[in-house]
């Protein structure tokens, strides 16, 4: 139903914005940067598109640049997209983190 006071209205706005939380781990992030990168991710999907956040982080050597893919990647999740239902699901939540990517420059979150 639609609000029926301004109070109303913002208590619903307030809501649809709380949409969970993203909790990324610094340590974690850190011993990954370790790793050697994965040769699954070498050279995106099979048609030459990209594998989303996986890939554009298996990409980065920069910390402050993986963690802000993981917090793209983090919100994808939390707007209700999930890549282990099923290959479908994947490419879905793959194609929305490379729009999100795409319209938001990840180089200039390590130049600050």
């Amino acid at each position: 139903p639609p609000p029926q006071s301004s109070e109303d209205a913002r208590q619903m706005y307030d809501e649809s914005l709380m949409l969970g939380d993203v909790l990324i781990s610094v340590p974690y992030v850190l011993r990954s940067l370790e790793a050697p990168p994965s040769p699954d991710l070498e050279g995106g999907d099979e048609s030459g598109g990209d594998l989303g956040c996986a890939y554009h982080i298996s990409k980065t050597r920069i910390l402050e640049e993986r963690i802000a893919l993981l917090a793209v990647h983090g919100v994808v999740h939390l707007r209700g997209y999930d890549h282990e239902i099923g290959e479908d699901d994947w490419g879905v939540q793959c194609a929305v983190e490379e729009e999100i990517i795409s319209n938001i420059d990840i180089k200039a979150v390590s130049q600050r």
